[in-house]
């Protein structure tokens, strides 16, 4: 399952991403793997929330999206809520 596009403020024309903070919620005891994406190119993520400059480089102005699937041998759907996502630029 994708997340819907997270779009830079229309402020943001120029400059590259520098690093990226990032946040989720998800009920207690639950587990999903989690990716953070833009276009086709997706990072691992091994929390609910971290930083990473895997991304460091990409444009500024692209969007982002998190991608979730079911932890191995999980059968239930899991609801992820409060996708948050930091990006410093330069």
């Amino acid at each position: 399952m994708d997340s819907t596009p997270m779009r830079p403020p229309p402020g943001v024309t120029a400059g590259v991403i520098r690093e990226v903070r990032w946040r989720f919620d998800l009920p207690a005891g639950q587990a999903v793997v989690a990716w953070l994406c833009h276009q086709d190119v997706c990072v691992p993520l091994g929390s609910r929330s971290g930083i990473t400059q895997a991304l460091n480089g990409v444009p500024a102005a692209t969007p982002l999206h998190f991608r979730f699937a079911l932890a191995p041998g999980q059968r239930r759907a899991v609801q992820v809520s409060d996708l948050q996502v930091i990006v410093n630029y330069r």
